[in-house]
């Protein structure tokens, strides 16, 4: 198999048995997302062949309609029911989807056939993040595909609910189905799949199908992890709290105080997704709570708006890796130093959309010695995550709340940001993760604090931090 627009594949070479799992391992340009796309039907190859049981396949269309991607963005339409979104975009059923009573019936069939147990008639935002999967699995099957792409990373699922979705997959794969996992979480490709292929500089550099070698160490033998020399960031740190907040509400109504130290990393670990989104929104200023009050090195502040939190150096960071919070028209240079310029405001300058003036940034460049002409837009993912980062080190902040730092990154990617908190922390910052398992994180947190933990418990683990 052969690509040539982006990344050249080489010698590309693999095959699925009926029934099984396989996942996709490596870094960005390695190859692997060329593969994907391709196996998606959205590229297609200028060499080989591909085959899907035992035929040929002929146009990038024909691979399309065999593949089905499971991906979060999937759940978007929370206020369809189960048996409309599995309707939505199938032949059979589309005839009948405003017929609720006999889409629900025909839905409720389906289900039965494949040992599902879900209503049809719920609502698709009221269901478990397992139960949302599972649904897509039933739509899959209905749909006739063949191949189950799998980019997820399960964000709000228990281990228990990822081992309970192999079990729902396998059933599924042994109809005559494939499945591949494309995720970077090493808890989620241990449990879900049945073999991996590691991709490196457009090979395939490893097939595994024994498991006697972890992920991890398949990673670190093949995809070399050069940026973060390990050990447990802020282990010395002094203890002094820079950063508290109290009053801190919960969706179970539980009211609760933090204390934050300076030097030290602070994990809060949650699967309910509406208090992860409201706590960063609350920790980093980007939502503005009235009823909490914040404390920032042992003085009560008064903040009223975004530019309040930023101003006195708490800062913080979402979707690490993608284009969403930096500047796309602006070079890397002028994004990392965006926020450390003194003589223009950031805030100002985001929403002014004005370009920098060139020389203040060669000015600042200089100073600071990070100046980057290159296009943003040309970066890869592990370079955003540099800019991303970069902009705040330089900063120099006191304060950095990050949400789901892990979520785009491949094994270079996690090291990059490991690096990077430990940098944060050794100039003396609070650095504040929240996520919705502890891989990653664990390793360089001082404290980690889990949200789901029952009040007594949870009142205990903070005060004990």
């Amino acid at each position: 198999m052969q690509y040539t627009p982006t990344v050249t594949l080489r010698d590309i070479s693999f095959d699925i048995p009926e029934g099984e799992c396989m996942a996709f391992l490596g870094l960005a340009n390695s190859g692997k997302d060329v593969v994907l796309q391709i196996i998606s039907g959205n590229e297609w190859i200028s060499h080989g062949k591909i085959a899907v049981d035992e035929r040929v396949v002929v146009s990038a269309e024909e691979l399309r309609e065999k593949a089905f991607v499971i991906q979060d963005i999937n759940y978007a339409i929370e206020g369809w029911t189960v048996a409309e979104y599995i309707g939505l975009t199938n032949k059979k059923f589309a005839p009948r989807l405003f017929l609720n009573k006999t889409l629900a019936e025909e839905t409720r069939a389906l289900f039965s056939d494949l040992a599902i147990e879900i209503d049809p008639e719920v609502k698709l935002g009221s269901l478990s993040e397992l139960k949302k999967r599972t649904v897509d699995l039933a739509k899959a099957y209905l749909l006739g595909k063949k191949i189950i792409i799998i980019r997820d990373e399960f964000e709000g699922c228990t281990t228990e609910d990822i081992v309970q979705f192999k079990k729902n997959m396998t059933r599924l794969l042994n109809t005559g189905l494939v499945a591949i996992v494309d995720c970077h979480s090493e808890n989620v490709v241990t449990i879900l799949a049945d073999s991996y292929v590691v991709f490196r500089d457009g090979r395939i550099a490893k097939k595994v199908r024994d498991f006697d070698d972890t992920v991890s160490r398949v990673m670190d033998l093949f995809l070399p992890n050069e940026t973060f020399a390990g050990g447990k960031v802020g282990k010395d740190a002094g203890g002094d709290i820079v950063y508290a907040l109290r009053g801190v509400e919960l969706s179970n109504g539980s009211r609760l105080d933090f204390d934050f130290p300076r030097g030290s990393v602070t994990s809060l670990v949650t699967l309910n997704r509406k208090d992860k989104s409201d706590l960063f929104g609350l920790l980093s200023g980007r939502e503005i709570h009235r009823e909490t009050d914040f404390f920032l090195d042992g003085k009560r502040c008064a903040f009223s708006s975004l530019r309040d939190f930023v101003s006195n150096r708490i800062v913080s960071a979402s979707r690490i890796g993608k284009i969403d919070e930096l500047f796309p028209y602006m070079s890397s240079g002028e994004n990392m130093l965006l926020p450390s310029i003194k003589k223009v405001s950031f805030l100002d300058y985001v929403f002014s959309g004005s370009r920098m003036p060139r020389s203040v940034v060669n000015q600042s460049g200089r100073e600071q010695g990070t100046l980057d002409d290159s296009d943003l837009l040309q970066n890869d993912t592990n370079d955003l995550i540099r800019v991303a980062l970069e902009r705040w080190r330089i900063m120099r902040p006191k304060v950095i709340v990050l949400l789901e730092p892990f979520m785009f990154c491949d094994a270079q990617g996690v090291s990059i940001i490991k690096w990077y908190v430990k940098e944060y922390t050794q100039n003396g910052a609070s650095v504040i993760i929240i996520k919705s398992r502890k891989e990653n994180a664990e390793e360089i947190s001082d404290a980690v604090l889990n949200l789901d933990a029952t009040g007594a418990k949870l009142s205990k683990m903070i005060s004990s931090q």
